[in-house]
């Protein structure tokens, strides 16, 4: 092998690379879901496939619309038996690779290349989780490489307006790293200051023009917009003001990707010419990505996706000056394997890939509820989602009706139990634990049963297969 040859570039080392791309998800494919916003995201999303109600007229969370078309179709697959939320993040990050080399000057670095790097970069933030990041650093990567490729094209430019304005309703932060690299975009593939303006301008207007018709389709399908932007106003004020801290290891992560855009000052490395402007882009989406996690003020680790994904794909941008030349990409695909097969390796030994079955955790409770109508009372979304259950009220999910109504929560919640729900779902224990919702407890005990009982897993699946309390109203009323 030259020193100039790729490395990883043959029929086997293309193999092996694929192989390590799918171990992640793979091992992880039994557990039915890893993070708790997947349910609810799906939950919502089946509101809109099955009964025709838009958001937020069946269930709530905090997300803005275009998300819970995306996982909407999801809720006919979760009762398969395995995590179909991993292969959805598989799916996204594997369409992210092949728009990443469609849409830039990198046909030589080949897909299971790119797939591990993205991999790579999922397992540093949001693992298999399948969250909203997977969907929306998607949709920005096309709306901003688009943008590159159009070079004055109308119908690229309205499929990267499009891309911006859904990647924006699938997650707000998303506007900020968004906004800079459109406007690099529009600069670099201009003729000129006032052709850039007139661009600008016109790119504005389209994605102005395409949130409007998305809006009014939400009208036309019946949504309630005024109940919308209330509850959305309602938990992102106080969401808001709900500071997290950062650990260490988000931190390290946070740091190092972010300054992963400083390595072309590395006398040894460079950008080749024509890769220049994917490569600025890319390093303006890691950096406001990075300015976006530290505006939240909520440090959730999936967050990092939307850092580490543009980070990791600027890393193929990068070479080595002629007279050190080598493969880096074949290099750090090696590495990104190794992590991939670390990672598959832990997930195996810590018992992580054989969870309870869900379906038989909750047999009974599907059993009782056979469909019907259920209020969560601070219940988790992961025994109501698998209750099978209709939403009684929007707000299902545990915590929400706290954060959105503060101590005025107890009373909104007695309020709807007082119109008589058929069941009502809430944590196990919490009305023998919870003073917050005393007031709420009272009118259960006096006119509901608790006619179930269960306790979460035991051990590390405590989160994953978790408790509940269930009351069904008391058979003197109609």
């Amino acid at each position: 092998m030259t020193p100039h040859a790729p490395i990883m570039n043959s029929p086997f080392h293309r193999a092996f690379l694929v192989l390590a791309f799918l171990l992640p998800f793979l091992v992880r494919i039994q557990p039915l879901y890893i993070d708790h916003d997947t349910l609810i995201y799906t939950l919502v999303g089946r509101g809109i496939y099955e009964h025709g109600i838009m958001p937020y007229g069946y269930a709530f969370d905090h997300k803005p619309f275009a998300i819970y078309f995306f996982y909407g179709p999801l809720a006919w697959l979760t009762d398969l038996g395995f995590n179909i939320f991993a292969v959805f993040a598989a799916f996204c990050i594997l369409l992210t690779g092949i728009a990443f080399r469609g849409l830039t000057e990198f046909k030589e670095k080949s897909l299971p290349v790119v797939l591990v790097f993205l991999t790579s970069a999922a397992l540093l933030s949001a693992q298999v989780t399948g969250n909203s990041e997977f969907v929306y650093v998607l949709l920005a990567l096309i709306a901003v490489l688009g943008l590159l490729r159009a070079h004055g094209s109308p119908v690229w430019m309205a499929i990267s307006a499009l891309c911006a304005t859904s990647a924006a309703n699938v997650n707000y932060l998303a506007v900020i790293p968004l906004c800079p690299a459109l406007l690099y975009g529009l600069w670099a593939t201009s003729d000129g200051t006032r052709n850039f303006f007139l661009r600008v301008l016109l790119y504005m207007a389209l994605v102005f023009g395409i949130l409007g018709v998305m809006l009014l389709l939400l009208l036309a399908a019946g949504a309630n917009l005024a109940q919308y932007f209330e509850f959305q106003k309602l938990f992102l004020t106080a969401y808001a003001g709900d500071q997290r801290h950062p650990t260490f290891a988000f931190l390290a992560v946070w740091v190092v990707a972010t300054g992963v855009i400083l390595l072309p000052a590395v006398p040894s490395l460079r950008v080749a010419r024509a890769r220049q402007p994917a490569a600025i882009a890319l390093g303006v989406m890691t950096l406001f990505g990075s300015i976006a996690v530290a505006l939240s003020g909520q440090y959730y680790v999936h967050y990092l996706y939307a850092i580490t994904a543009p980070a990791a794909l600027f890393l193929l941008t990068l070479g080595r000056r002629r007279d050190r030349a080598c493969d880096l990409a074949g290099l750090g695909a090696l590495g990104g394997a190794a992590l991939c097969m670390i990672y598959a390796a832990l997930i195996i030994a810590t018992g992580r890939a054989t969870p309870p079955d869900l379906h038989e955790y909750y047999a009974d409770l599907r059993e009782t509820v056979r469909g019907r109508v259920v209020m969560s009372v601070r219940a988790s979304i992961v025994p109501f989602y698998y209750s099978g259950g209709e939403p009684f009220q929007p707000i299902v999910f545990a915590g929400h009706a706290k954060m959105m109504f503060g101590p005025a929560a107890d009373g909104y919640l007695s309020e709807r139990v007082a119109e008589y729900p058929p069941f009502v779902l809430t944590n196990f224990g919490v009305c023998d634990t919870v003073e917050a919702v005393k007031e709420t407890c009272a009118f259960l005990k006096d006119h509901y049963d608790l006619i179930q009982r269960k306790s979460s897993a035991a051990g590390p699946w405590n989160r994953y297969a978790v408790g509940y309390d269930l009351y069904e109203r008391g058979p003197f009323r109609n």
